[in-house]
């Protein structure tokens, strides 16, 4: 088990990316962390001054050869940024609080199984728009014929959405050379031994 401090420790790094490649605490929050739900990554009463302050709380120096630090500074620069949009954003955070503190555990369960079916199907999609992508890429080595090292294996370790893509793909296709290659590609992939680097259809 992860000791308060630990977690502590973890929550400022974790701060600490998310701060640097969004500009802002205040964004954080509001943008939230992915994962399961966590009260200090969700809008809040300024929740981005209370982020800076969790992780400025953290009493070590340094954690697995990292300069914490470096940590500090980044979240004290952002403190007075947090401040301002924390200000700017109490007509939103207000209401949402005086709702999330009215909901009955019936409400908040109901609400919480929404937003993990709104993230899953979020997911999907963005599952099947990468597959595509990938399958597309494929399509077109195969098409100038010869399969890059590895293509097939890593289609084959995508499992099924790689091949619903390649399925697809090949009905939209009309009779072809290219076609009967992807056909027996959609087999290999289908089979559970592992498709050698170097396979081509």
């Amino acid at each position: 088990m992860m000791s308060f401090g630990a977690g502590r420790i973890h929550c400022a790094l974790a701060l600490f990316a998310m701060i640097s490649s969004t500009g802002c605490g205040t964004i954080v929050t509001f943008t939230g962390v992915g994962g399961p739900p966590d009260p200090l990554f969700e809008p809040r009463i300024y929740g981005g001054v209370r982020l800076d302050g969790q992780g400025l709380g953290v009493g070590a120096s340094s954690y697995h050869g990292f300069d914490l630090g470096w940590v500090k500074i980044i979240l004290l620069v952002d403190l007075p940024i947090s401040l301002a949009m924390d200000t700017v954003t109490l007509p939103i955070t207000i209401p949402i609080e005086l709702t999330r503190h009215s909901e009955t555990p019936e409400e908040t369960a109901e609400r919480e199984a929404r937003e993990k079916a709104e993230r899953e199907r979020e997911k999907q999609e963005q599952d099947r728009r990468f597959a595509e992508d990938v399958v597309y890429d494929i399509v077109l080595e195969v098409n100038r014929g010869s399969l890059n090292r590895g293509s097939a294996r890593y289609l084959q370790m995508m499992g099924k959405r790689a091949i619903n893509a390649l399925q697809s793909e090949i009905d939209r296709l009309p009779d072809s050379d290219l076609k009967s290659k992807l056909m027996i590609l959609l087999e290999a992939i289908k089979k559970p031994e592992p498709l050698p680097s170097n396979y081509q259809p």
